[in-house]
């Protein structure tokens, strides 16, 4: 069972740090247009988008750090 919470943990924090990544490089990733032009064009705010990008990001970060040290003990 333990093993099996490892694998849940570490496919969610890989999940989350894609996430994190891909919502970075949506953001900054146009050549085209800045990121403040993508943000009013899709409708969003760029402060709150690239906020939750960096909580994705870190919480992804942190998770998988965590399930890593577990298996040190």
């Amino acid at each position: 069972m333990k093993s099996l919470t490892r694998k849940i943990g570490d496919w969610v924090a890989s999940i989350l740090v894609l996430t994190g990544v891909g919502m970075f490089l949506w953001a900054f990733g146009n050549r085209h247009q800045t990121a403040r032009e993508w943000a009013q064009e899709a409708g969003v705010d760029l402060s709150t988008w690239l906020q939750l990008a960096a909580v994705f990001l870190i919480g992804g970060l942190c998770l998988l750090a965590i399930t890593r040290l577990s298996d040190r003990k």
